[in-house]
């Protein structure tokens, strides 16, 4: 079952140098179920990028968090019952990593799915999060500058080559 899509990734993978080393995504979900146990006891749900597994949602650390984002539990491993839960899933496989790379670069596209082993028996809503909208599916990732306000090298000498172009330019015109 596909629960979401994201495009936008063109621009970050070009600037990650042809690969990746490590893939991690954050999932927040409110696990509805009223059944006993929770709706990922005994590996029956995996999470996939673009065909790429990236595990078992029994096997991620969560953490119970409220509306605003906040830790109010630290539960183990698993999302738990009638609770809004945040787990990282990740994957540091080489050949899982190349793949998932070519697949972004081709299509631009993430598919996020979720398999499910015996479907039609849980519940769980994937558009509760932070005020009811963590997931902003259809967003592309927003690669941001650096904080510490230092310019890379790169940067530094293009700003110099264009400086040194206008100075000349401006003494040819005094000539």
């Amino acid at each position: 079952m596909t629960i979401g899509t994201q495009t936008g990734y063109t621009a970050a993978l070009a600037g990650l140098g042809g690969g990746l080393t490590a893939a991690s995504l954050r999932v927040t979900l409110f696990d509805g179920d009223s059944g006993p146990g929770d709706f990922d006891d005994g590996h029956q749900n995996e999470l996939f990028v673009n065909g790429f597994s990236f595990g078992f949602f029994d096997d991620v650390i969560s953490q119970e968090t409220d509306g605003t984002g906040l830790t109010v539990f630290s539960n183990g491993t698993g999302f738990g019952d009638n609770i809004l839960s945040t787990g990282f899933f990740s994957i540091a496989n080489i050949t899982d990593l190349a793949g998932l790379f070519a697949s972004l670069t081709g299509t631009d596209t993430a598919t996020f799915t979720l398999f499910d082993t015996d479907p039609y028996d849980n519940f769980y809503d994937f558009t509760r999060g932070v005020d009811g909208g963590l997931i902003n599916v259809g967003t592309g990732p927003v690669v941001v500058p650096p904080s510490n306000g230092v310019p890379e090298p790169m940067t530094l000498s293009l700003f110099g080559a264009g400086l040194a172009g206008a100075v000349a330019v401006r003494r040819r015109r005094k000539a």
